[in-house]
Parts: C-alpha cells; sequence; structure tokens
C-alpha cells in the first residue's frame, strides 16, 4: 500500500476510533437523508392482516 494510503487510512481509524465508521461530508450526509426520505415514503407500510411474502402481518 502506498505511504500516503497507509497513513490516510491510520488518521481516519484514529480520529473515529473505529475501523468501520463511515465518515461522510455534508453534501454526502444530505443526499443520504434525502434518499432515505423518497424510499421511506415509497414504500407502503402493510396493514395488520396483510400478507406480504407469504407472511401475514401481525396485529
Amino acid at each position: 500500500m502506498p505511504p500516503l494510503v497507509v497513513a490516510t487510512a491510520e488518521a481516519e481509524k484514529a480520529n473515529a476510533n473505529n475501523s468501520r465508521t463511515v465518515m461522510f461530508t455534508w453534501n454526502q450526509r444530505e443526499t443520504c437523508a434525502a434518499h432515505l426520505a423518497a424510499v421511506t415514503v415509497a414504500i407502503p407500510v402493510p396493514a395488520p392482516g396483510q400478507t406480504v411474502n407469504g407472511a401475514v402481518v401481525p396485529e
């Protein structure tokens, strides 16, 4: 691995103190929030008693 990549990766780990943390820019955060809002509105919520993929939604 090139030294710059190693140095950057180590700084990101140290900054978040977790190698699995995903850091977003503000624009990425806004885009993600807009996408989540659009998907949430587009997916219908099943009514109690309705069958979804062969399973009945509990009441």
